[in-house]
């Protein structure tokens, strides 16, 4: 908070209404303390204000030691001197002017665990359970949680004046007590090995199945190029029978190009499925995982 600021803030506090005492010294006390302000003599300045509280108890007094306490850095005992100041019931504008600093030097802190519902603590100070938010004084501040059936779980946290904080904590599940161990059990027999099953050469479909691939890709080729000599000579007709000709020889080239075209992309892609779950070529192999199984690829 600049000098500035804070001035302003003590302006505001400095109206409070004058209690039964000796204002004429307490004033004099007052402007002494202002002076000792200014240069920064802190120390002096609270106490040349609490001599004026002593001449003449006013609560006005008090708002002003808190703002001194806060540039000291006694940011507990400026909280608690605002707080002070606010149970008397001051005028709304010079109440809500000390709440600000209070909730600057008091700023929100955010507390989550994982999993929910913990018992949480700020320096030792029960807060609630989370997630929650709670003010917490500026400063080095102390984190705990606890839940049953979970490890405790500790941080320290820096509160900054007027900034929000968070902090996520995470529990670990406390491990199962070992059972006792029971009787000795009788081993299972051995089942006798089996001889493995023989599989299909899948490795030579798949070779079938790329030269059938190849086949259809030429004859997709051989399609296309035909009907290219279609369309050529319907565009060189000279009547209108040739044209209808060369134009529905054209079109049947086309289809048949495109669908042996597809074949043959079926082809290819069903012989590499064929080529990898080959024994020879490669395997498919699933493996469990926390998360579920695993698909990979041997070569």
């Amino acid at each position: 908070m600049t000098r500035r600021a804070t001035t302003l803030v003590a302006a505001l506090l400095l109206a409070t209404p004058a209690h039964a005492g000796d204002p004429a010294v307490a004033n004099q006390h007052k402007a002494a303390a202002d002076q000792a302000f200014l240069r920064d003599d802190y120390a002096g300045a609270l106490r040349l204000l609490e001599r004026a509280y002593a001449e003449d108890p006013q609560p006005r007094f008090i708002a002003n030691m808190g703002l001194v306490l806060e540039k000291m850095g006694r940011y507990a005992e400026a909280v608690a001197a605002l707080e002070r100041f606010i149970a008397t019931e001051p005028p709304y504008d010079k109440a809500e002017a000390a709440e600000r600093v209070v909730h600057r030097l008091k700023p929100w802190l955010r507390i989550t665990t994982e999993p929910a519902g913990a018992k949480v603590s700020v320096d030792g100070r029960a807060v609630g359970r989370s997630p929650l938010q709670a003010r917490v004084l500026v400063g080095q501040r102390v984190v705990e949680a606890h839940l049953p059936g979970h490890m405790d779980a500790r941080a320290q946290v820096d509160i900054v004046p007027g900034e929000i904080a968070s902090v996520r904590l995470e529990l670990p599940k406390k491990a199962d007590a070992t059972p006792s161990p029971g009787p000795p059990r009788a081993a299972a027999p051995l089942e006798p090995l089996r001889p493995p099953r023989r599989r299909a050469d899948l490795r030579l479909w798949a070779y079938v199945a790329w030269g059938a691939a190849a086949l259809s890709a030429g004859g997709a080729g051989v399609m296309y190029a035909v009907g290219a000599q279609a369309i050529d000579a319907r565009d060189d007709a000279r009547d209108a029978a040739t044209w209808d000709d060369e134009n529905d020889r054209a079109a049947a080239m086309q289809t048949g190009a495109i669908a042996a075209g597809a074949l043959a992309g079926a082809l290819a892609v069903g012989g590499a499925v064929l080529f990898f779950l080959d024994d020879g070529a490669g395997g498919v192999t699933v493996a469990p995982t926390p998360g579920g199984a695993a698909l990979g690829f041997r070569f």
